[in-house]
């Protein structure tokens, strides 16, 4: 089963894409709604499938996915944790 993470400051799709390209990572956009995009680092060690913007409870914008992308700039709070429960809430 895969794990939930969500972005723990408030960040947009546009955002992470601009993180992701200066450090390797091919992205790949799926149209759809939510518009949702996948990263996978020029090694291809990494990569994450899926992430889109959620909205927190604090209102602002998130980003979400199953599985952190480890990106420098990206901080991912993980299901279950303090940040993330603080964020989207309990399940």
């Amino acid at each position: 089963m895969a794990t939930g993470y969500i972005s723990v400051e408030p960040m947009t799709l546009e955002e992470v894409i601009e993180l992701a390209e200066a450090q390797g990572y091919t992205v790949t956009v799926e149209p759809g709604t939510p518009t949702s995009i996948n990263l996978l680092s020029e090694d291809e060690r990494y990569g994450c499938y899926g992430m889109s913007e959620e909205v927190g409870l604090d209102g602002e914008t998130h980003i979400g996915s199953m599985g952190n992308p480890k990106l420098d700039g990206l901080e991912m709070a993980v299901e279950g944790s303090e940040d993330y429960v603080a964020i989207c809430g309990e399940d």
